[in-house]
């Protein structure tokens, strides 16, 4: 037997066997239950229509503020995909399954409770609800475990063999360094990380990225009312340089303001300086980092994903931050193996490499 039609057998044989049990429960009643039997099968035929109609519009249906590039890919990801396919999914998909039967399972459950009279089935139907959300719970943490430890664990060695992931995150590493960059002037009060990925690009030069979220707490006059507004939530990473600048210098999405921000720096390229806005107190020294193939890489990444991105440099490290939204969790009821949010993923890191490497490049030439 395949491999791949063993969590379809799975779930079948789940079904089946509470379809068994509604028809058991119809039978051992008298005369007067075959009315509600007939209530109990009209609604569970109405909450199968529903569910179908539930999977197929959220089919392609994406996370609230999270973004996935939508180009096309590449064949160096679709080999790096099929590899992940073919030897981390069976798990995955087994958990996703059973953890999808139990939560069916707590509405069917819930349906006896209105349905059935009888004290005893629904004594029954509470203890069986409460059983399914905790099964339900169980397996769902162990398919997030799943997806992190071993899927996302595997799809960063299968791009850089140097690179390693795990899902708790430096917190105090990297809210220093999220400080350092001076991203946020505005001050934050909350600081969220998880799903960490690190590892040395070479011997001189490391990459550390993580998930993150950045939020501050609004108060009223009387000190009463609590508002958090997020100032931040995506991916936010950081890596050296070869040298220390001695300066700050930072890149952002031209937002067409009618007042340049200080220290503003005009680049020789108008296609560069209609998407970005660079600031920095030392003009000639960015000028010289920011070369054409560094400008080059910026404007490519965002003209081809048209995603939102800032870039901070700060002495010897490099800040970047991109504004995808929350990342690096799955989901229960579509595609485990979401293509276009591990391609989110692929484009990054490979933007971040490219970027380091780019400017590393430059250095080796400015004497500082």
């Amino acid at each position: 037997m395949k491999k791949r039609n063993v969590s379809t057998i799975i779930l079948l044989v789940f079904l089946a066997f509470f379809l068994v049990g509604i028809f058991i429960i119809s039978q051992s009643f008298g005369g007067l239950m075959k009315m509600q039997s007939f209530h109990m099968l009209l609604i569970l035929v109405v909450f199968i229509i529903f569910f179908i109609i539930f999977s197929i519009i959220n089919k392609n249906s994406r996370r609230p503020g999270r973004f996935f590039i939508s180009s096309e890919t590449t064949p160096e990801f679709e080999n790096l995909y099929t590899d992940l396919c073919s030897n981390y999914f069976n798990n995955l998909k087994k958990f996703q399954i059973i953890t999808r039967c139990f939560i069916i399972c707590v509405f069917i459950f819930l349906a006896f409770l209105f349905i059935f009279p009888n004290n005893i089935v629904k004594l029954a139907s509470i203890i069986l609800v409460f059983a399914c959300v905790i099964l339900s719970i169980v397996f769902k943490n162990k398919y997030v475990a799943e997806y992190k430890n071993v899927v996302i664990y595997n799809f960063v060695k299968l791009f850089n063999h140097k690179l390693d992931y795990s899902k708790n995150s430096e917190y105090e590493l990297f809210m220093k360094s999220f400080i350092d960059s001076n991203f946020e002037v505005s001050g934050f009060s909350k600081f969220y990380s998880d799903d960490y990925i690190k590892g040395y690009l070479n011997e001189n030069t490391f990459i550390r990225m993580s998930d993150i979220k950045v939020e501050k707490i609004v108060r009223d006059k009387r000190d009463n009312t609590r508002e958090k507004i997020t100032l931040f939530e995506g991916i936010f990473a950081f890596t050296t340089s070869i040298k220390n600048i001695n300066t700050y210098l930072k890149i952002s999405l031209n937002r067409f303001r009618f007042f340049k921000p200080r220290n503003t720096v005009e680049m020789d390229s108008s296609e560069f300086e209609s998407y970005f806005d660079v600031v920095s107190p030392d003009k000639i020294l960015t000028m010289r980092i920011l070369t054409h193939d560094v400008m080059d890489t910026l404007i490519d990444f965002y003209k081809t994903y048209n995603l939102s991105f800032e870039i901070a440099f700060k002495n010897n490290f490099i800040y970047l931050r991109f504004y995808t939204g929350p990342m690096f969790e799955p989901k229960i009821w579509n595609n485990s193996l979401d293509k276009k949010l591990l391609y989110t993923y692929y484009c990054i890191l490979s933007f971040i490499i490219a970027v380091s490497k780019n400017v590393n490049k430059a250095l080796e030439d400015i004497e500082i």
